[in-house]
């Protein structure tokens, strides 16, 4: 799995930054991120995510989610490693992650207007440093700030 940086523009636009991100790894890439995508349906974030668990951060050696139902629970090792292999240091701020998403994986009511850059909404956020739910439900934010992504291999 990635934390891409970008702000998305709906759900298929964050899929595509998941993929960007993604694209020197080869895979199809996924944004664990609930909203309404084109079609206008609500989507939640778990199952968007197809089960090919278990998940290792990039450094290949972190077992993140051993098996899809463990994204409700968090992951087993904080996911401090972006597509571009930094490692943040858990003495850093911590670092946010858009999620429009509750602790069970479904859609939160904040949402950023589907995430669609709307400044003046507020959008759930989890964070990169967290083995427990606040991985993708800290807090909210204003949607005017650029946020990172989760992003799944599947």
């Amino acid at each position: 799995m990635v934390a891409a940086g970008g702000l998305p523009n709906g759900l298929e636009a964050a899929d595509k930054l998941c993929q960007n991100a993604g694209s020197a790894l080869g895979g199809s890439w996924r944004a664990y991120l609930s909203g309404k995508g084109s079609n206008n349906l609500a989507t939640n974030a778990i199952d968007r995510i197809i089960d090919v668990s278990p998940w290792y951060l990039l450094d290949g050696t972190s077992l993140a989610f051993p098996s899809k139902q463990s994204l409700t629970t968090g992951p087993t090792v904080p996911v401090k490693i972006d597509e571009k292999l930094k490692v943040y240091d858990v003495s850093e701020p911590a670092k946010w992650v858009w999620t429009g998403t509750a602790a069970n994986g479904t859609q939160s009511s904040e949402r950023c207007g589907e995430w669609a850059n709307q400044s003046t909404m507020l959008g759930r956020y989890g964070t990169l440093m967290a083995t427990d739910a606040t991985w993708v439900t800290l807090n909210t934010h204003y949607c005017s700030d650029i946020g990172r992504l989760y992003c799944f291999e599947q």
